[in-house]
């Protein structure tokens, strides 16, 4: 396969980045955190597949522990590949938009760095972080190489990292649905959760259809009502509203008439459906990670489109102090 010179001069440069944010990522004190430190002891004490988590993400633990027992070298992997699906899902958008490959990159990579769902994705969230940018990569993909097979096998691969990918199935033939009709459906579905009628058809349904799709959501902790982000919250309600309508009105006023950037915000919109209509029990913020951690993608994408509408110096400037503060926010954070 040829790489031109450019292309290369990215690689190299993810290779070089994605490898000192991995290092320390992987240095991290995992007794900080309960789920990173159940991963490490899976990792050590994995000696056969014994599918105590998903069957690829098992298969991944297994065959990185046949050579190796550092579970810093493990961590250190994991976080290369989620960088890895960050990388090739943001060339998907720089060449949808016609954008230069390197700079969109380096300056959405700076975004990541800040944001929360980054640091859930590569520590708590591992699993459904790995999973999910394998998902948002053969969605995005599928924008641009129209091929239906390509795009369900890498889907079906990401829901054997985290089954939770499996709850966005039954909302993919939304897609088929024009923005404006989804945005309604967005907010009615919205409505719905907030007045509980959501968690209500859910129940039936599971009952009508002896699927133990609502049990297993809502006895997913032992301890219940008390579990973190327990049902419905007001906070990370209001914050997936936001962004449902910031980015409708962002394809109405500032990237107008694109059918590339319509289709992505229907993907958002898709993917925030799981968390309306499944986030009424404990720990209800993983189904919204789904559409949260996505939504960096488009942040990134809106940003770059407004700094570039500016002067070139504004937008080099901006960069530059964009890049120093994410690695002193990112050696803050994990270091």
């Amino acid at each position: 396969m040829h790489i031109n010179k450019k292309s290369f001069y990215l690689y190299v440069y993810f290779f070089i980045l994605t490898s000192i944010v991995s290092y320390f990522i992987a240095n991290r004190d995992v007794n900080n955190v309960a789920d990173t430190m159940n991963y490490a002891n899976n990792f050590l004490t994995k000696t056969s597949l014994d599918f105590r988590y998903e069957l690829l993400f098992d298969f991944t633990t297994y065959t990185i522990r046949l050579f190796t027992d550092s579970y810093v070298v493990y961590f250190f992997i994991l976080n290369f590949i989620l960088n890895f699906f960050i990388l090739k899902t943001s060339i998907l958008f720089s060449n949808i938009f016609n954008l230069n490959k390197f700079m969109f990159f380096a300056f959405s990579f700076c975004i990541f760095v800040f944001s929360s769902w980054y640091y859930s994705a590569s520590s708590n969230g591992l699993r459904q972080g790995l999973a999910l940018a394998l998902c948002y990569y053969s969605f995005v993909g599928y924008l641009i190489y129209k091929s239906k097979i390509r795009a369900l096998l890498l889907f079906i691969a990401s829901c054997f990292l985290h089954y939770s990918n499996f709850l966005i199935v039954p909302f993919i033939f939304l897609y088929k649905i024009s923005l404006n009709k989804l945005f309604l459906l967005v907010n009615l579905s919205g409505l719905f959760y907030f007045l509980g009628v959501n968690e209500f058809l859910t129940e039936k349904l599971s009952s009508a259809f002896s699927l133990p799709i609502y049990n297993e959501i809502k006895n997913y902790t032992e301890d219940g009502i008390s579990s973190y982000r327990y049902g419905f919250q007001l906070d990370l309600f209001l914050y997936t509203m936001f962004f449902v309508y910031m980015y409708f009105f962002c394809n109405k006023w500032l990237i107008k008439d694109n059918l590339f950037f319509s289709n992505i915000i229907k993907l958002f919109y898709i993917l925030v459906f799981p968390y309306f209509t499944f986030g009424f029990a404990g720990y209800s913020n993983r189904y919204g990670f789904m559409a949260w951690f996505f939504g960096i993608f488009l942040n990134c994408f809106i940003f770059y489109v407004i700094l570039l509408k500016g002067k070139r110096v504004l937008f080099e400037n901006c960069f530059l102090f964009l890049f120093i503060l994410s690695m002193m926010f990112f050696y803050y954070r994990f270091v």
